[in-house]
């Protein structure tokens, strides 16, 4: 690690919220392998407050992912956690609601607040880590952050202030001295990296950046020449010390390479230019990918603890259920615009559902369309026609259309196209009209029976194609419903995501009760 002692730093009176990620597992990565698991990480996130809509949103994403490569058979793990040290954690224990506390025992609180939510929202994480657990004091391999600042005029005094470009709050000027690390030294093979890799960073906006960024002649005061890493013990006693009577604000990871790290876009260069310098000084390898997403607006404005427009996700998911949320999440989160946020969005999202792929199951399980009440059997090659080419072929391809989607980080795209899948076969059983396929069918006409047994059985393999697409989404949801069609454990992976490769034939339906009930009965 190539570290001096000496700076001149600024440091913000308010900082914005830092936000670094970690992991503590040392397994090979290949996504190509079902031997070997791929890693996925988060945020570990700032303890300055409880966590909101933003904080799940990340934690969502990450875990949709990981479920996305354990569906295509993969062993994956996914790390996140808490970030526990640094001077705003002093301050905002010593002003806590409940008084003044132990910097240790606010953590606690804090972390425990995301910890519940993550596990409410069915975030299966592999590793929930904090900065503050035993084996996390490893000397030496810390990584720090800076701010960025500019000088303004005060509005009120007309004096000259410094505010940190981030946040627009007034910074103070500090002489100290600590440990910094030389960025320069690396510049030049982070540009090298990412030429090599365009698809390192996602978006390609975030890409451009980045790389404009490190182009860029280096001055003191964007965060791209030498950055600190510690702070004096005599303005810092929360922390992990470090020879020289400092401590680090700061994180040590390990077992990489990341198949996908997974970070808002306002921590980019920390995540995107910092850590994969340190990574290349410690000579460690670097993430394969990184998707920066981009901020919940809400009133057109960031979601922030700060300015106090958050949003209360345990309600959220009282409301709506967890799958719902996690659904609108990836269906409406933004990766390279700013999405917004309200209670009517996530309403339209749930009426979506309910509409579409909870609709076709019950018009399927209807007891005047499938007197049998069980999956229909397959019709020979030749019971499709042209009513059936438009949904035989979204079907066909519907698996390879979400999955280059989920693996390039357009996950909003992918959910899209499966509910055009849905909605098409809404459409066509609509067109089809099986309810008076049906009554001929029992006045004993044959052609009826066979187009009804067509119609079903194409609506059959709708609904079990795109319920095994949204299990990563979905899990709990889509675990009922594929439970209702008899789909087996075994054969809900990605292998089995194909057009009438169903072996559930003749499968007996127990009561399909509504996936997505009305909002008033649920409430």
């Amino acid at each position: 690690m190539m570290l001096l002692r000496t700076t001149l730093q600024f440091q913000p009176r308010h900082s914005s919220t830092r936000i670094l990620s970690t992991t503590r597992f040392t397994h090979s990565i290949s996504p190509k392998s079902n031997q070997k698991p791929i890693q996925i990480t988060s945020p570990i996130f700032y303890v300055n407050a409880v966590p909101h809509i933003g904080h799940l949103y990340s934690a969502v994403l990450a875990d949709t992912l990981k479920r996305w490569y354990e569906f295509k058979g993969h062993k994956a793990i996914y790390s996140t956690g808490t970030d526990e040290h640094g001077l705003k954690v002093g301050a905002y224990s010593r002003g806590s609601k409940e008084g003044k506390q132990d910097p240790k025992l606010f953590c606690d609180g804090i972390s425990e607040k995301f910890k519940e939510l993550f596990d409410a929202a069915n975030v299966g994480y592999t590793r929930f880590i904090r900065t503050t657990d035993p084996d996390h004091y490893v000397p030496w391999k810390r990584f720090g952050c800076v701010v960025n600042i500019e000088q303004v005029t005060d509005p009120k005094t007309n004096a000259s202030i410094h505010v940190s470009k981030e946040t627009g709050k007034v910074v103070e000027w500090t002489v100290e001295e600590n440990y910094k690390f030389r960025l320069g030294s690396v510049r030049a093979q982070l540009v090298e990296w990412l030429e090599a890799n365009p698809d390192a960073i996602l978006p390609k906006a975030q890409y451009m950046n980045v790389l404009t960024m490190l182009k860029q002649p280096a001055s003191e005061t964007d965060g791209l020449s030498d950055i600190s890493v510690s702070r004096p013990r005599s303005r810092l006693q929360w922390g992990i010390p470090v020879p020289g009577e400092t401590h680090t604000w700061s994180q040590e990871k390990s077992a990489w390479p990341a198949q996908w790290h997974i970070v808002g876009k306002d921590i980019i260069k920390f995540h995107a230019i910092y850590w994969p310098a340190f990574l290349i000084a410690a000579g460690l390898p670097l993430p394969k990918q990184i998707v920066s997403h981009a901020h919940w607006l809400q009133g057109k404005t960031k979601m922030s603890k700060s300015l106090g427009n958050v949003t209360d996700p345990h309600e959220l998911m009282k409301v709506f259920g967890v799958d719902p949320v996690r659904y609108f999440l990836m269906r409406d989160g933004g990766i390279e615009h700013d999405a917004e946020f309200s209670s009517e969005i996530v309403s339209k999202r749930y009426r979506e559902l309910a509409n579409q792929l909870g609709n076709l199951a019950l018009r399927c399980s209807g007891v005047k369309v499938n007197s049998q009440q069980c999956v229909p059997v397959a019709p020979g090659v030749e019971g499709f026609g042209d009513s059936e080419k438009e949904l035989v072929g979204l079907l066909t391809g519907i698996r390879d259309e979400v999955t280059l989607r989920m693996e390039n980080a357009q996950y909003s795209r992918g959910l899209e196209s499966v509910i055009a899948v849905v909605s098409e076969a809404n459409r066509y059983w609509d067109h089809q009209k099986p309810w008076i396929l049906a009554d001929k069918a029992s006045e004993g006409d044959l052609q009826a029976k066979e187009q009804l047994q067509t119609a079903l059985y194409v609506c059959f393999e709708t609904i079990r194609i795109t319920g095994l697409l949204l299990q990563p989404v979905m899990p709990e949801k889509m675990g009922k419903l594929l439970d209702w069609l008899g789909v087996s454990t075994a054969e809900r992976g990605w292998n089995q995501t194909v057009f009438r490769n169903s072996h559930t034939s003749g499968t007996a339906l127990s009561k399909l009760e509504a996936l997505f009930p009305s909002l008033r009965k649920s409430n």
